[in-house]
């Protein structure tokens, strides 16, 4: 499996053994803390932001990142890979709010329509994306919107993703 983005590496390490324990609440909002190493690296650490973020029955999910970590071109299959790569990280981060797919009510995505790792085109990149969504996110679909950009955080990101899920406590 391709590495997904080193920030985004960080959430999928294991869980702690109950991952909600690391969970911060502050009033009626809490930040979502998937792991201990992204607790010391992400949330304390230089960038200071939390994977997700619940306030009420909401829970919106940071965005994750899905590029060509290797260096190479990226096919529709590689391409494919590397997008099911960062819905499994937004799994984890899911399951640590005590969520699930199931809520997605917003998918929000970035896009580096031209970068220069990728071999395929713009509507076949959302294809792809729409395809491996499916996987996860059950009916009723989400609305989605899409956005282009010029680049992402770090380089060889390709489309980032993020999410707003309804998860009543």
């Amino acid at each position: 499996m391709r590495r997904l983005l080193p920030i985004v590496a960080l959430l999928a390490v294991p869980a702690a053994a109950s991952a909600q324990d690391l969970n911060i609440r502050e009033g009626d909002r809490e930040a979502i803390i998937p792991s201990q190493q992204m607790l010391d690296q992400a949330y304390n650490g230089r960038f200071h932001y939390a994977p997700a973020v619940r306030a009420g029955d909401y829970v919106w999910i940071s965005g994750v990142v899905a590029g060509a970590w290797e260096g190479e071109v990226l096919d529709r299959e590689g391409f494919a890979e590397a997008v099911r790569g960062a819905f499994q990280v937004i799994g984890t981060t899911l399951e640590a709010a005590g969520a699930g797919f199931d809520g997605v009510v917003h998918m929000r995505t970035f896009h580096v329509f031209d970068h220069e790792l990728i071999g395929i085109e713009k509507v076949e990149q959302f294809e792809v994306i729409a395809e491996v969504k499916d996987e996860f996110v059950p009916e009723p679909f989400s609305a989605w919107t899409g956005v282009g950009t010029t680049a992402l955080l770090p380089d060889r990101g390709m489309v980032e993703i993020e999410m707003v899920v309804y998860a009543p406590r």
